[in-house]
């Protein structure tokens, strides 16, 4: 049994009354007396006016907790970070760390991953419309499975 999961993203948009109601939010996300909203103490909009828009923040003790909860809850399972939801340097590593496997769709994906240090053992090359050089690229890398959904 494989399982993927996605991240938990949030871009600068306001906060809804009712929080609760919303659960794409991190768990660390709060409202500000000033409309503002931190994600694990960070100001969403002192963000983006630091680094602009279109910004993603993440709760790194979040995804990791999100992470270890899916190993406990599938102890015997391939859990897999879906690379597709968003990857970068940081997330590939907080991913291995963790003990998940990763989900890649595209040789971009892939090369990211190897280049920092994910093991390609505990690579899992799926997606439909890979290219030849997708496949070449996956084989010369070592990618631990290829799923091949059709010609």
């Amino acid at each position: 049994m494989t399982i993927s999961l996605s991240p938990v993203t949030t871009t600068a948009a306001p906060l809804p009354a009712d929080a609760d109601a919303l659960s794409v939010w991190p768990a660390s996300a709060r409202p500000t007396a000033t409309g503002d909203v931190t994600v694990s103490g960070v100001s969403l909009a002192e963000a983006a006016d630091k680094f602009g828009t279109p910004l993603y923040v993440l709760d790194e003790h979040e995804v990791r907790d999100r992470c270890r909860a899916y190993r406990a809850a599938f102890p015997d399972a391939d859990v897999l970070y879906a690379a597709k939801a968003f990857l970068c340097r940081a997330v590939a590593h907080w991913v291995r760390e963790e003990g998940l496997g990763l989900d890649v769709c595209s040789a971009g994906e892939l090369e990211l991953a190897v280049t920092t240090g994910f093991p390609p053992e505990r690579i899992v090359m799926h997606g439909n419309a890979k290219s030849p050089e997708d496949l070449t690229t996956a084989l010369r890398l070592g990618v631990g499975r290829i799923v091949i959904d059709s010609t």
